[in-house]
């Protein structure tokens, strides 16, 4: 009796975490709508970042980085849903693409994290979705430079040098901003759940 019982939860277990999964995905959409183009580089201002660590911090590992690898695979399927206008295989031409993978590695650095810390307190959501940031820079910023040299044909001591002026410098404020605000949100949501 028991295992009949416990198979018949299981697939609405999934389906509860692969809806989950979904609204990360579509989060990540609305926050690549929610751009800026500054003039010096060629990667936009956007709320992707925090959606991603977000997703990571609240749903955790697994199912961050499912809603994130969800959210690249209908881009690069041409869906129109990438904060750069290039979609489907053409995506991979963009500069800003490298980041794209990161977030699914932020979402999972930062759902592992703040398991390992315990989901409690503020500060140790802000260190995991810090890291979370970090693997997002890690991907993205290589993806620039790389782009920078097969672009321009710079030598590649030159090419590091841009992509770290103009895919990493720019936006290290709004990014400590994005993660104090997920991690805000996953350190409220947890003291929630454990009162």
């Amino acid at each position: 009796m028991k295992p009949s019982s416990s198979i018949a939860v299981r697939p609405r277990i999934w389906a509860k975490d692969l809806l989950l999964a979904f609204g990360f995905t579509a989060l990540t959409i609305v926050a690549a709508r929610i751009r800026l183009h500054l003039p010096f580089t060629p990667v936009p201002v956007t709320m992707q970042t925090g959606a991603a660590i977000l997703s990571g911090l609240i749903l955790g590992s697994r199912l961050g980085a499912i809603s994130q690898l969800q959210y690249m695979a209908l881009g690069l399927a041409g869906a129109p849903v990438f904060a750069n206008p290039l979609s489907g295989p053409a995506a991979l031409m963009s500069p800003s693409f490298g980041y794209i993978p990161g977030f699914a590695i932020g979402a999972t650095l930062a759902g592992w994290s703040w398991q390992k810390l315990g989901r409690r307190g503020l500060g140790n959501a802000t260190l995991a979705a810090a890291f979370g940031a970090c693997a997002i820079y890690a991907t993205g910023v290589p993806w620039l430079a790389g782009w920078y040299k097969v672009t321009s044909g710079w030598p590649a001591s030159v090419c590091v040098t841009q992509a770290w002026l103009q895919g990493l410098a720019p936006f290290l404020g709004a990014d400590a901003v994005k993660v104090a605000a997920a991690a805000a949100i996953a350190a409220a949501m947890s003291g929630r759940r454990a009162g």
